[in-house]
């Protein structure tokens, strides 16, 4: 069953800044001392991190194995970068005895962590976290002839 996704709409939510050290003391900030902003999700990074979820919450009701590597691959074409699925899709083809594949996808996700172009998304690993299990996994694969 598909549910059609839309990225999510409505006004951008303000991040206070750090406290001064004159909010510390009781008194009121400075006038210079403005909110950051988050910078907005561009509709295709929304929708990535949408099937994302998707696919986690599918995982916990049994949804098949063809489904959820179409969806995380419709969201890696979304955002090629998006280091937490590429994760778990190399996870899902090692699973279907798939390791040669697997092997590259984890080597693909490791490489968008260490460049820098992974965007943060909730996940159960942290970024840092997410790149020592790739690597691990690349490494563990590359006897069966993984990709080097």
């Amino acid at each position: 069953r598909r549910v059609p996704l839309e990225p999510p709409r409505g006004p951008l939510v303000s991040v206070p800044m750090g406290a001064s050290k004159a909010a510390s003391r009781g008194t009121a900030p400075s006038a210079s001392a403005t909110p950051l902003e988050a910078p907005p999700l561009s509709p295709a990074f929304a929708q990535a991190d949408l099937l994302f979820a998707c696919v986690l919450d599918g995982a916990s009701s049994g949804v098949a194995d063809e489904v959820a590597e179409r969806d995380l691959r419709q969201c890696l074409q979304l955002d090629p970068d998006h280091a937490a699925a590429r994760y778990l899709l190399a996870l899902l083809l090692e699973q279907c005895r798939r390791p040669f594949e697997a092997a590259s996808e984890y080597r693909r996700a490791l490489v968008a962590l260490e460049e820098g172009r992974a965007r943060p998304v909730p996940f159960f690993l942290n970024p840092s976290r997410l790149r020592v299990a790739c690597a691990h996994a690349a490494g563990r694969l590359e006897p069966l002839g993984g990709p080097r």
